[in-house]
């Protein structure tokens, strides 16, 4: 009976006007959102949600008495029917700077955001708020002027790493735009973190919340990768925590360092600011060799992240001019060297080559993660001028990459591979044609392969169909 009863209100939602449904039966919705009956709660909650969502003006038509419900629902201790409301009320305070002034009004709402608040009420409605502010950047501005992030900020300073962790996660997406880094250096924030970081060799329970605060301060350093991780002479706390932790390969920091230093090669200024210290005697020059022996023999959870590593690692930026991306390019081809473990310059092509065919070697294991994160740094190969070379030099790549039965048949888990082999197929093709002649010390892809991998690329990962028209005779 339940069941149909939701049914019949999905047609109904879907029916009427929100303002005019809202209005006509505000008690009745009332009741509901207050009931103990947790599916018809969230149901009602969520589609007031999509209402508002599909129609932005309607937001304004929920009455004082439903929002406030709605408020308290959100503060359940349990976040499981908490969560329905929590999605409602970010919808809510998206939807106009009018909605979000409604809601900081509200007592009720404010009254998690306090310091006599419980600290899980705290961090979810500071969640919330976070989340609209990484949307909608200038509503940063208002909630700074209530203060809403003050009781989050004073939680975090607490001398307790499981409160400081779960602080730290939510810090993390302001500091994903400018206008939420501005405020976290503004509130010391950063150099908070820098300083726990500086005395970790103190803290007993430093391995517990140094995940959080290396994921933290990659994501503040991506934009100023110079200052966060200093000169090779004097490097800073950051950079000499990310060598430590990675130097001990059973520490539960080991991979977040790692992908650390995968998060800051994303970008051109982030490859510059940290060769320096990848090199000898730089405090990170271990971290190439390392990742070239988990390439070599990782278990597969491992290694499914050794290989999202290397793809940010070794990745050309696509939209960036051939002059620009050529020094990357050279010191890319280096940084293979190091990973490849080459003991010298004239054995370093034939070390390449192995790295290159490992790699492919996994983008044929049945595990299936193992063998998309492969491929996706075959893909990030492509993207560099000497990834050609090795495309050429390694036997029987291009037949495998060209043979479009090979992921199919490796589909077990019912999701084909193939659109990202077909994505390293055209990464190639497009790396070919941009560089084309800049390049001498590196082989070229010839014009017999180059016109198959054109024509490839035109015809799509799946290839041409043809239709064909059956026509069907009605005897008599």
């Amino acid at each position: 009976m339940s069941e149909l009863a939701l049914n019949i209100g999905t047609i109904i939602f879907s029916t009427f006007n929100l303002s005019e449904f809202v209005r006509s039966h505000e008690t009745e919705l009332h009741l509901a959102i207050s009931s103990r009956n947790d599916a018809l709660r969230d149901f009602i909650i969520l589609r007031l949600a999509e209402s508002i969502e599909s129609a932005a003006h309607s937001a304004t038509d929920i009455p004082d008495r439903i929002l406030l419900e709605i408020v308290k629902v959100a503060s359940n201790h349990d976040i499981k029917k908490a969560s329905s409301a929590v999605k409602f009320l970010r919808i809510f305070a998206l939807s106009s700077s009018d909605c979000l002034k409604k809601l900081l009004a509200m007592d009720t709402f404010r009254e998690c955001l306090t310091d006599s608040a419980k600290v899980e009420q705290i961090i979810r409605f500071s969640e919330l708020l976070v989340d609209v502010a990484s949307l909608d950047p200038p509503s940063l501005s208002i909630l700074e002027e209530c203060g809403c992030f003050d009781p989050l900020l004073s939680v975090f300073r607490k001398d307790d790493p499981l409160l400081q962790l779960n602080c730290i996660a939510v810090l993390k997406t302001l500091a994903s735009f400018p206008e939420g880094r501005s405020f976290l250096h503004s509130k010391g924030i950063v150099n908070d973190v820098v300083s726990i970081i500086s005395s970790r060799e103190t803290n007993p329970f430093a391995n517990l919340v140094l995940p959080g605060l290396l994921s933290f301060l990659g994501v503040v350093a991506a934009l100023e990768p110079a200052n966060y991780l200093g000169s090779v002479e004097s490097p800073t706390p950051f950079t000499t925590c990310i060598g430590d932790c990675i130097r001990d390969v059973s520490s539960t920091v080991f991979l977040t360092a790692l992908e650390t230093v995968g998060f800051l090669c994303r970008h051109p200024e982030g490859k510059l600011a940290i060769a320096g210290h990848l090199a000898e005697p730089g405090v990170l020059s271990h971290v190439l060799p390392t990742l070239g022996r988990l390439l070599q023999n990782s278990p597969p959870e491992l290694l499914t992240r050794v290989l999202n590593v290397l793809a940010d690692v070794l990745r050309l930026p696509r939209s960036m001019p051939v002059d620009g991306a050529t020094p990357l390019a050279h010191l890319t081809w280096l940084w293979l060297s190091r990973i490849s473990g080459s003991p010298a310059p004239e054995a370093f092509k034939n070390d390449a080559l192995k790295v290159f065919a490992r790699v492919w070697a996994l983008a044929r294991q049945p595990f299936y993660d193992v063998r998309q994160a492969a491929l996706l740094l075959l893909e990030a190969i492509m993207t560099e001028p000497w990834g050609i070379t090795l495309l050429m030099d390694q036997a029987g790549f291009v037949e495998y990459l060209l043979n479009r039965s090979t992921e199919n048949s490796l589909a077990s888990e019912g999701v084909s591979l193939l659109p990202v082999k077909f994505s390293i197929i055209s990464q190639a093709y497009n790396t070919q044609e941009k560089w084309c002649g800049t390049c001498p010390q590196w082989r070229e892809i010839d014009e017999e392969t180059l016109a198959r991998l054109r024509e490839y690329v035109r015809c799509g990962p799946w290839g041409s169909v043809r239709a064909e028209a059956a026509v069907a005779i009605e005897q008599g």
